[in-house]
């Protein structure tokens, strides 16, 4: 079967020259809440979408893993009692 990946090149930081970087494909997601109950009794739920997934080409870590460059963006949503909310007008 052919490679049908889509390819580019990533900037890894501001001072490094961008590299060769193939796009993943995701075959299974689980994305799940992250929450947390604070002591003025608020609770903040978070989770991160990822949007898209680059394998760097040759690139590895330091335990022979390969690199990868996730783009995700943050989701957040604040439950705050009533005595900390500010009146809407």
């Amino acid at each position: 079967m052919a490679d049908i990946r889509k390819k580019g090149k990533i900037p890894l930081g501001p001072n490094l020259p961008p590299q060769d970087a193939e796009l993943m494909e995701v075959l299974k997601s689980d994305e799940k809440w992250n929450v947390y109950d604070l002591d003025d009794g608020s609770q903040i739920r978070m989770r991160a979408t990822v949007i898209e997934i680059w394998r760097i080409v040759n690139a590895y870590d330091g335990d022979g893993n390969p690199a990868y460059v996730i783009k995700s963006q943050n989701i957040t949503s604040v439950t705050a009692p009533d005595n900390l909310k500010r009146v809407m007008k």
